[in-house]
């Protein structure tokens, strides 16, 4: 998904807020939020398995996020699969959100990562527009936010229907 701050101003684009408006929605969101998040928070069959298999192979895992950091961080450890991963970035570090390659860049960077070596794994379109737009690789996976159909017309390098699937990249 995008960012909270742009979703409430698509949300109502006709409204001018004043910045501590804005400022005391973002906080009472982040406050209802991180009471509530934890009820709606699951993963889906297979990825806890499919996540140890791959770190387990040798691979190195990461996560871009349209999610403030601290919340990111939050969730990947009550989903206890935080140890799966070398590094996150959530949309408060960096300039440019998705679908802006800001995020997949810094992570290039900062991990010496070389981009041939890498694929960019997301439900969303946005997910593979960064990715394209950070010349790497691009899979998208059917089982999340976007359609099939939608995820097909970003033209990624993979589709996928399957979590397992995952494991054959």
């Amino acid at each position: 998904g995008i960012p909270i701050e742009k979703s409430f101003k698509k949300m109502l684009p006709d409204y001018a807020f004043r910045e501590t408006e804005f400022q005391a929605l973002l906080s009472a969101f982040r406050q209802y939020y991180k009471e509530y998040e934890q009820e709606n928070l699951t993963l889906f069959p297979h990825i806890k398995e499919v996540l140890q298999k791959l770190k387990s192979l040798g691979k190195r895992l990461y996560v871009v996020s349209s999610k403030h950091s601290v919340a990111l961080k939050r969730n990947l450890e009550y989903l206890d699969i935080a140890v799966y991963f070398e590094g996150v970035v959530g949309s408060d570090q960096v300039e440019h959100y998705k679908p802006a390659p800001d995020g997949v860049l810094y992570i290039l960077k900062t991990y010496r990562i070389d981009p041939e070596d890498s694929i960019m794994i997301g439900d969303a379109s946005f997910d593979i527009q960064m990715g394209k737009a950070a010349g790497i690789k691009t899979c998208a996976v059917s089982w999340g936010a976007h359609s099939f159909e939608d995820l097909d017309n970003e033209a990624p390098n993979f589709l996928i229907n399957h979590v397992e699937d995952l494991l054959k990249l």
